[in-house]
C-alpha cells in the first residue's frame, strides 16, 4: 500500500494570545491519509518530540508546552 506524501507548515497559535503564533514547523513531510481512517491529524514523533503535552481526559484539558 502507498499514500501520497505532502510538504506542509504546521502553524500552532497560542491560545493565551490571540494572533499570536506559538510554534511553527515550517516544512514537514506528512502521508495522505486513507478516507477509511477515522483521523482527521495524526501528530507524529517529530513533532511530539519537541515539546511536552498534557493530557486530562476526564477534564477534557489537553495542554501542549514548548
Amino acid at each position: 500500500m502507498s499514500a501520497p506524501i505532502h510538504e506542509i507548515t504546521l502553524s500552532l497559535w497560542d491560545a493565551n494570545s490571540p494572533g499570536q503564533l506559538w510554534l511553527v514547523y515550517p516544512a514537514l513531510d506528512v502521508l495522505e491519509l486513507p478516507p477509511t481512517i477515522p483521523f482527521d491529524v495524526l501528530i507524529g514523533l517529530d513533532v511530539v518530540r519537541q515539546i511536552r503535552m498534557w493530557v486530562d481526559g476526564p477534564g477534557g484539558i489537553f495542554t501542549l508546552d514548548a
